[in-house]
């Protein structure tokens, strides 16, 4: 039912070592051996989180890659959209054109929109900071629990 991106994922592991480094700037070396990535893959990813302005480069021996703003101003949903990543893959949902004329009657597709608009509101909540803090508390549930009214 919900499929992630590979790059959407390897994208937040790469912001959350990002932000794991502070205010000093990660080499591709670094983020690499940090994520267990190839270079082409981060440089790829990298690309794209430099041109729409999520993080910003340096030059030279000490240069690197650093988030343009703090960990916690940068949204899951913020990350999505800027790498252009579909969270949800259910055709009748990304492409409401595919379905038949009885879409806005399928209670399917009802139950699937509620679903992503749950979805959606956890990824608005949720920053780069809260995976920051849930990788060393291992409870992401605590935290999204803080951040979700149940409804």
């Amino acid at each position: 039912m919900l499929k992630l991106s590979t790059r959407y994922r390897y994208g937040l592991r790469i912001l959350v070592s990002l932000a794991d480094n502070g205010d000093c700037y990660s080499s591709i070396k670094h983020l690499c051996d940090s994520q267990e990535l190839t270079v082409k893959y981060i440089e790829s990813i990298i690309a794209i989180l430099n041109k729409k302005g999520m993080v910003i480069s340096k030059r030279g021996a000490l240069g690197g890659y650093k988030l343009s703003k703090p960990a916690d101003a940068i949204t899951l949903k913020e990350v999505q959209e800027t790498l252009n990543e579909s969270v949800f893959f259910l055709e009748c949902i990304e492409k409401p054109e595919t379905c038949t004329d009885r879409s806005n009657s399928c209670p399917s597709r009802l139950l699937w929109l509620a679903v992503k608009a749950r979805i959606d509101e956890i990824l608005e909540s949720l920053t780069i900071k809260d995976l920051c803090e849930a990788s060393r508390l291992a409870d992401i549930e605590t935290i999204i629990a803080s951040r979700i009214q149940s409804p």
